[in-house]
C-alpha cells in the first residue's frame, strides 16, 4: 500500500485484515476474525466504517458508493465484469466489486483525514471523524476579502491560491528584484510610447508568436488575455455544422454570432459541390466493402502507388495539393456576420481587458499601431487544453 503519509490509516487497517486473515494470528486478530465471520463479510464492516466516518446517512450509503464507483469507471468496471465471469479473474481468485469498494475506501479516508489534518481540523490522536466536522458549524478562515476569486481547481492550489497570495508575491518580489540588480541599474527608464503593441491570446501557442515580435524590435510591447476578449458568444456557421460556444469552458453566452453568405447565388453553387462531392465519398465507401467493388477499385492501383509515393517521400507537398484541389473545386464563396453586441457593451468588455492587462493606468498608452490576433484552435485527448475553447 506504499509509504505516502495519507496512507498511514490503510497500512494500519491492511495490517489488521492481514492479522486477521493471515496463517500467524494473534488473539486480538483471532477474536476480530471470529466477529467479523458471525456478523458480516470484511467488505462490508469496513464500508459500514468508513461510510459513517465520512458523515454519508445509511438512506445515501448506495449513492456515495455508486458516486465512489464513478470516479474510476473504468476499474469499478472491470471488478463487475471479473465478478460477473469467473472465467476471466485470475486462478483461484474470487473477485468481488465490494472488496473493490472496500480498498477504495480506504484510500478516500486516508487522504481525506490527511489534508484535515494538515489544515489543522483533525487531530489524528483523537477519534475525531469528518463527520462531526461537517456537521458543525463552518469554520471559515478570511485572510483577505477576496474569497469570490479563489480558484476552484485543486491543480492551481499552488500558484493561483488566494490564502497564499502574500506570500507568493513577496517571493515573485525578490526574484524580480534580483533580476533587476543583476542587470547593474535600478533606475527607473522614461516610458517611450511603443511603436506596436500586439495582443494574443494567452495560450502557450501563442507564447512564440509574442517572443518572436519582442525579439525583433525594442519597440514592439506584447500582451497576452483570455482569447475570447471578454465577448463569449455562441458561434453558428453557415456550413451547417452545430452551433459552438466560442468561451473559456463554464461560458454560457446569451448572444449568437451568425455567419451568413455573402452572395447566395455562389453559396447554391458551393453547397452543390459539396453534395456531389459528399455522395462520391459514399459512393466509394460502399465499394470498397462489397466484393465486386473493391476488385473494381483495384484497377485504380497505379493511382494508389502514387498516392502512396507522396504519403511516404512527401506527405507535406501531398497536403497542400489536397487543400488546393478542394478550394478550387469547391470554390468557398466569402461570409460575413453582424456584431450581436451594442457598442455599449463593447466598449465595457474591451475597457475590462485593457484594465486586466494594464493598458488602463495613466502612465500607458496605446501604441501607434495596435493589433489584436485571434485564433482558432482543436484540442483532442487533452481536457485540460480542450477547456480552453480558443476561437
Amino acid at each position: 500500500l506504499g509509504f505516502a503519509p495519507w496512507r498511514l490509516h490503510a497500512r494500519a487497517r491492511a495490517q489488521e485484515v492481514l492479522e486477521a486473515c493471515g496463517t500467524h494470528r494473534s488473539d486480538k486478530s483471532t477474536a476480530a476474525l471470529v466477529k467479523l465471520s458471525s456478523q458480516e463479510p470484511l467488505a462490508h464492516s469496513i464500508l459500514r466504517e468508513n461510510l459513517k466516518h465520512f458523515g454519508a446517512r445509511p438512506e445515501k450509503w448506495m449513492e456515495t458508493l455508486r458516486s465512489m464507483l464513478w470516479e474510476i469507471p473504468g476499474w469499478a468496471g472491470m471488478f463487475h465484469r471479473m465478478e460477473v465471469h469467473t472465467s476471466e479473474a485470475p486462478p483461484d481468485t474470487r473477485v468481488r466489486v465490494a472488496d473493490f469498494c472496500a480498498v477504495l475506501s480506504i484510500f478516500l479516508r486516508s487522504s481525506m483525514d490527511d489534508m484535515a489534518a494538515a489544515a489543522g481540523l483533525l487531530d489524528p490522536s483523537t477519534e475525531t471523524t469528518l463527520a462531526s466536522l461537517l456537521s458543525g458549524p463552518a469554520a471559515l478562515n478570511k485572510v483577505h476579502g477576496d474569497e469570490a476569486f479563489q480558484h476552484p481547481s485543486g491543480l492551481a492550489y499552488l500558484d493561483q491560491n488566494m490564502a497564499q497570495r502574500e506570500k507568493l508575491e513577496g517571493e515573485m518580489e525578490s526574484m524580480l528584484a534580483s533580476a533587476v540588480l543583476e542587470r547593474g541599474s535600478t533606475e527607473e527608464c522614461p516610458r517611450k510610447r511603443p511603436h506596436l503593441q500586439l495582443i494574443t491570446c494567452i495560450d502557450e501557442r501563442e507564447c512564440s508568436l509574442r517572443r518572436h515580435a519582442e525579439e525583433a524590435s525594442t519597440e514592439v510591447e506584447t500582451f497576452g488575455v483570455a482569447g475570447f476578449f471578454d465577448f463569449p458568444v455562441k458561434f453558428s456557421p453557415v456550413d451547417g455544422r452545430e452551433t459552438m460556444i466560442l468561451a473559456p469552458e463554464g461560458n454560457r453566452p446569451d448572444v449568437t454570432l451568425v455567419e451568413e453568405w455573402t452572395d447566395e447565388n455562389k453559396a447554391v453553387r458551393f453547397n452543390r459541390w459539396r453534395a456531389m462531392i459528399a455522395r462520391l465519398g459514399l459512393v466509394w465507401e460502399h465499394l470498397s466493402f462489397s466484393p465486386i467493388g473493391s476488385l473494381a477499385l483495384g484497377l485504380l492501383c497505379p493511382f494508389w502507388l502514387l498516392e502512396l509515393v507522396l504519403t511516404c517521400f512527401f506527405p507535406t507537398a501531398k497536403r497542400y495539393l489536397l487543400r488546393s484541389l478542394s478550394i478550387e473545386a469547391t470554390r468557398r464563396p466569402e461570409t460575413d456576420f453582424k456584431i450581436p453586441f451594442t457598442p455599449a457593451r463593447a466598449a465595457a468588455g474591451l475597457a475590462k481587458v485593457f484594465k486586466n492587462i494594464g493598458l488602463s493606468r495613466q502612465d500607458r498608452e496605446f501604441a501607434r499601431i495596435v493589433v489584436v490576433f485571434g485564433h482558432g484552435s482543436r484540442t483532442v485527448n487533452n481536457p485540460f487544453g480542450a477547456c480552453y475553447n480558443c476561437g
